[in-house]
């Protein structure tokens, strides 16, 4: 399966350091295997490339045909991942 993360514009606080406003962009795509593949690896793919502080936090939402949903857990995750 392919991952796409898109992350929207918002603002980094890192603890040290000047707030930045980031624009929108896609990461790079992963091919994963979504039975191997957990929602913290999602969490660290994404900070690779991002940086936010420890008093933000990281709302994931699929883009499904019926809305958009927010991931809260790994069990979650892999159900919005089987209905697709």
């Amino acid at each position: 399966m392919e991952l796409v993360v898109r992350v929207k514009s918002f603002f980094s606080l890192p603890d040290r350091g000047p707030k930045k406003n980031l624009q929108c962009k896609n990461l790079p795509t992963q091919n994963i295997d979504m039975h191997k593949y957990d929602l913290l690896q999602v969490v660290n793919f994404i900070a690779e490339h991002y940086i936010w502080g420890s008093k933000q936090y990281l709302i994931l939402r699929p883009f499904l045909d019926d809305g958009i949903v927010e991931i809260k857990s790994h069990k979650h995750m892999l159900e919005c991942l089987d209905s697709m």
